[in-house]
């Protein structure tokens, strides 16, 4: 294994342990803690940059090489920290993965069913929805994304469950998603400017969950 492969190691291990999130609303910034050493670090998470001072033996096309893993990788920490975020219905903390200004849209199949416009409405719309239902389960699948400097499209795929009470009846909704992505690096922080989200098929059935 060579040295370039060892760093590229190095740090898909480290990311792929940072379990816990946490909102530092103060620079409206998300942060994850790390367990290292017997203690907790906390360190940004969406778009960090590297710093060629800190690996002087790395050329230019490796310090490149490097720069297009770390963002490919913040991305998709970006995406399920989404998701993670909609299980826990915690609103508040997942508007902050987007930007000030960012549009969702979705549609069901081909009839666009709704068009929210920034943090405020999202953090509105978000909540009502997610509060109808008792559990709300994502369970994310493949991404594709293709890197511009500072900015980012991306192909997601995901798979949801929604459980709720009908007629004192448990009844289930699974629905597959597509969301076309757009990103924007903001001080350093990789955040979704546009989401289009394509609800493509869904089933719903009474739940045998107890």
């Amino acid at each position: 294994m060579n040295r370039l492969s060892k760093l590229f190691l190095s740090i898909a291990c480290s990311m792929a342990f940072l379990p816990c999130y946490a909102v530092n609303r103060e620079n409206r910034a998300i942060t994850v803690l790390n367990e290292q050493d017997g203690f907790c670090t906390i360190k940004p998470i969406d778009g960090m940059r590297v710093n060629p001072a800190t690996m002087p033996n790395l050329t230019q096309k490796e310090n490149a090489m490097l720069q297009e893993l770390t963002d490919r990788m913040a991305l998709k920490n970006l995406v399920d920290t989404f998701s993670n975020l909609a299980d826990m219905k915690d609103v508040e903390a997942q508007v902050l993965l987007f930007t000030d200004s960012a549009e969702v849209v979705s549609y069901h199949g081909i009839q666009e069913t709704s068009r929210l416009k920034g943090r405020k409405v999202l953090a509105e719309r978000f909540g009502a929805f997610l509060d109808r239902f008792d559990v709300v389960y994502h369970i994310n699948g493949q991404q594709v994304v293709k890197l511009d400097g500072d900015k980012a499209t991306g192909i997601a795929y995901c798979q949801v469950v929604l459980i709720d009470m009908e007629n004192g009846r448990k009844i289930m909704t699974t629905q597959g998603v597509r969301y076309e992505d757009e990103y924007v690096r903001q001080e350093g922080k990789w955040l979704i400017s546009k989401r289009t989200s394509h609800f493509e098929w869904s089933d719903i059935k009474e739940s045998e969950q107890q």
